[in-house]
Order: C-alpha cells, then structure tokens, then sequence
C-alpha cells in the first residue's frame, strides 16, 4: 500500500468518527454535548485555511439554512426576553453557528477526497451501518448496554429502557435511542431505496437489519414505511403498484391478526419484550379505528395542549417540555408544535416548520429523488407530533447532509450542461 493509500484511509477513518460523533452525538462517558467540541474543531480547520489562502465556498443550501436559522433565532431571543429563559434559543444558536460548521467541514473532506454522490450517500448509509454494529454489540453483550446508559447525561434512561428488569429498548450508542437516532436509521432506509432505483446498488438488502434495529429503539422509525409504500404506489408503474399494494394488505392483515390474538403479549420474563411495542402500534391503530384512544395516541392525545389568549399567537418565552412555565404551571408535552407555539406563538411555529421544510425540499423532475424528497418532508413533519424535532439531533444532522449532497451535485451538473 503506497504512502497516499495509507494517508487516504487514515483522513477516511477519522473522518468516520468524526461524522459518527456529528450525526449521533452520544452522551456517554461525556459531561457536555460533543457537538460544542465537533464545532470548535470545525473552526479552527476552516481557520486554518483561511489562513493557508484557500477560498472557502459554503455552498448554496448551508447559506440559505444558517440565514433562514439565523433569523429565527433573533425573533427567539427576543421572545425569550417575556420569560428570560434562554434554553429554547441555545438549542437555536446550536443549528446556525455549531451544525452548519460540522456539515460544512464533512462536506469539504469529502470533496477533497473526489467522493461522487453514490460515495456519499454510501457514506451516509455506512454511518447507519455502524450504528448497527452498536446495536447488534448491546443486544449480544448487555453490560455493555447497561454501561452506556448509566453512563448517559439523561438520568432517566434506565428507567425508560427497562419493563422491569428486562431490557426492552436503548440500544446501541446515541443520544435520542427513543427518538431521533430510529428516525435517522429510518432516513437510511429511504436512501438505500433511493441508491437501489439510481444506482442499482445492494444497500436495500440491509433494510430488514434496520427494520428490526428501529423497533428495538422508538416505533416512530417505522412511519417511514408506508411513507415509502405510499408514495411508491403513487408514483411508480402500474405493476409496481400491485405489489405495493399486495404487500401493505399483507404487513397490516399479519399485525392485526396478531393484535387481535395477543401473539406478541409480554410480561416479566418474556423474549418478546422488545418487540411486543410494534405488537402495540397495531393494537393502538385498531382502537383508534374504533374509536378508543389507547397507548401513545392516548398519551399525545393528553399532551395536545395548547395556551390561551394572546400567548397563542404570541406564546410565552417558555416551551414546556419538562414543565416549569410560570404562566401554565403543572403541564408539560412531548409534542413538537406544542413546544414551538407555548415558547413563540403559532406564528412562530409556522415560521420554524416552514424554514426545516424549504431547505430540505428540493425541486426535481426525478422521480425517484421526488420519492425520497416527499417521503423524508412528511416523515419530518409527522415526527414533530411526536417530539420535538426541529433542532440539533440525528435525523436532522443526518437529512441536512444528505440534503447537501444531492444539491450540490444537482447544482454542478446544472452548471455543466450551462
């Protein structure tokens, strides 16, 4: 292996982990969020050179997100002046001045390397696949597991993770396990689809690994599915259709039988304990259908609150994610738009939602890439009930690459054919 090779392979494994620590940010072994360190590396290297006399281009959709983000997070401090709490706008400073470096810093490396588009969604897919690997480590070696979330910053992990004493999610090594890293295993789902119909690759082949992976983390992974189904069934060919068609009567008939039989029903001691949550969600759409709110369409459903008078157009300076607002003491809500609106208003909260959904949309006749694009704007905005999706976290860390990817290569092509 010549000296180039061994320094090529070196820049690339860095370079992994870099990218490891920027889409997953885990807080283990850590006391502070790795991004804050991720960044600083990032300014120093862009820094650098500058210094050195090299021309640093950020590209198009970069400038668009960090002025779009920028903007939203002047109105957030002057919201937050009505409360003087500032941990809403600390996540917003977060996007615009510390994920937009990381991206950036990802992208130039990449481009230095002469990485073509099928490279780096490969890239982005190689990033899902090792999340796999931690997965696959923490089911075959629990005190591994059991490390990693007594060693989180969330103290409240265990208790989340286990039915008792039994392990029944939190696996692998992130921060958002019941959140946002299944959504960005659910984004890898979405581009090896994307690479089977544009570049015939084989990355589909793993889509059951991740199936399996996200219903062991957060069932919101799995909304990607029929996003998927759907819009496939739409857009491709009539016998494409049929099979889609077969396919989703055959998943939804299979778990509600299942539902209706109690199949996967736990307790205590039971080896289905982590997957009896999947068994839920059809238990959960069946009532739904009837009528009856159970499970976590019963919890949203209680969490849907919303403030009154002026402080929904105006909201208070305060979401109330983890409680504590003075002007609506003793309610709290895991929902995204929820969130949004009690810290800055409905008009806030449309302001937020439309700025993450023109950056990520991206005009295209192909097909396949309208899929992809649609699929990945609706999982994102379906999500936001949720959670709180809209900041710093996996799924967006990962989607803002991906988004990044595909336009600049969109924008060099067209300047090519100029």
């Amino acid at each position: 292996m010549s000296l180039a090779n061994i320094k090529r392979y070196i820049v690339v494994t860095l370079l992994y982990i870099y990218s490891f620590l920027f889409i997953y940010t885990p807080d283990s072994y850590i006391s502070i969020n790795v991004i804050h360190l991720l960044a600083f590396f990032a300014y120093i290297a862009m820094s650098m050179l500058y210094l050195m006399g090299k021309k640093i281009l950020f590209p198009m959709v970069l400038k668009k997100f960090f002025a779009l983000n920028l903007l939203v997070l002047i109105i957030g401090l002057y919201i937050s002046l009505q409360s003087y709490d500032f941990y809403y706008c600390y996540k917003l400073f977060i996007v615009a001045f510390e994920t937009i470096p990381c991206l950036f810093l990802i992208y130039l490396i990449l481009e230095k390397l002469g990485f073509d588009l099928k490279e780096k969604l490969s890239f982005i897919m190689n990033l899902g696949f090792l999340q796999l690997i931690f997965v696959i480590a923490t089911i075959i070696f629990p005190e591994l597991r059991l490390s990693i979330i007594e060693n989180s910053q969330n103290q409240d992990l265990l208790k989340l993770s286990n039915f008792g004493d039994l392990a029944i999610r939190t696996f692998g090594f992130s921060r958002g396990y019941t959140f946002a890293m299944p959504m960005f295993l659910g984004l890898c789902i979405a581009v090896a689809l994307y690479m089977k119909g544009h570049f015939n690759t084989k990355h589909w082949l793993s889509i059951p690994l991740f199936v399996i992976a996200i219903a062991l983390n957060a069932r919101i992974g799995l909304v990607i599915l029929p996003l998927l189904l759907v819009l496939n069934f739409l857009y491709g060919s009539s016998r494409f259709r049929l099979g889609i068609l077969v396919i989703s009567i055959s998943v939804l008939s299979i778990g509600l039988i299942a539902s209706e039989a109690n199949i996967f029903q736990y307790n205590d001691n039971s080896e289905f304990a982590s997957f009896s949550r999947v068994y839920d969600s059809f238990d959960d759409l069946s009532n739904l259908a009837n009528g009856k709110e159970t499970g976590t369409f019963n919890d949203l459903g209680k969490m849907n609150i919303l403030p009154s008078g002026y402080d929904l157009l105006t909201g208070t300076g305060k979401d109330i994610f983890f409680g504590g607002n003075s002007k609506y003491p003793g309610i709290n809500s895991d929902i995204g738009y929820v969130n949004d609106i009690f810290f800055g208003g409905l008009l806030f909260s449309l302001l937020l939602t439309g700025v993450y959904c023109s950056c990520f949309f991206i005009s295209t006749n192909d097909i396949k890439l309208k899929i992809l694009n649609y699929s990945l704007i609706l999982f994102l905005i379906i999500a936001n009930y949720k959670g709180s999706i809209l900041n710093s976290n996996e799924f967006i860390n990962g989607y803002l690459l991906l988004t990044l990817f595909i336009s600049e290569t969109m924008t060099r092509k067209e300047k090519a054919l100029r």
